[in-house]
């Protein structure tokens, strides 16, 4: 079983505090709201991943595990790069996986997966050691590659945060839900 630990990273912005105050046709010099659009526009990002099942703001990952196998189980989606890969050898010694040994392979729009080239050769592993092989990943849409539909219904979502600043009851799909649902991951 492979440990899984996001790493700190800032990442883009997907949704700038300008572009949101422009959908709630604020002027630019009004700051009162300032901080609490920014903090609608994190939870309508936050939802939005919940909602879809995969990361849409880019996150970074460290995964830990005692094989190559055991790392490749990781399963956050859309992987956009792979930032290191390492592996303990007999010796205890750290090793590199050359980039030149795998590629990152399309398993459908939403899905990336790490696979080795034909002639790689595993390598002979520490054993018993849960930390030794080491993976780091960059997930999420990448910066200007966040589709306009998601982008829509993220602004949708900071609009009905701020316009209405209480709970309601939810009998239909909402506009933000049907512009999310085919980025949707079972």
């Amino acid at each position: 079983m492979a440990f899984v630990t996001e790493l700190t990273y800032t990442s883009p912005e997907i949704i700038s505090l300008a572009r949101a105050k422009k959908q709630l046709q604020l002027e630019s010099d009004f700051t009162e709201d300032d901080a609490l659009i920014s903090d609608y526009i994190d939870a309508a990002i936050s939802q939005a991943e919940n909602y879809i099942n995969t990361e849409i703001s880019e996150k970074k990952f460290d995964v830990k595990g005692t094989s190559i196998n055991d790392v490749l189980a990781f399963n956050q989606q859309k992987i956009t790069s792979v930032d290191l890969f390492t592996y303990k050898d007999l010796n205890g010694t750290n090793q590199t996986i050359a980039a030149t040994d795998y590629s990152l392979q399309s398993v459908d729009k939403y899905e990336n997966k790490i696979v080795f080239n034909d002639d790689f050769v595993y390598p002979e592993i520490k054993a018993f050691d849960p930390a030794a092989v080491n993976l780091q990943v960059t997930v999420g849409f990448s910066v200007g590659k966040v589709p306009k539909a998601i982008q829509k219904a993220l602004l949708l979502m900071v609009t009905d945060s701020y316009e209405f600043r209480n709970d309601t009851v939810k009998e239909k799909s909402t506009a933000s839900e049907n512009a999310l649902h085919p980025y949707k991951r079972f």
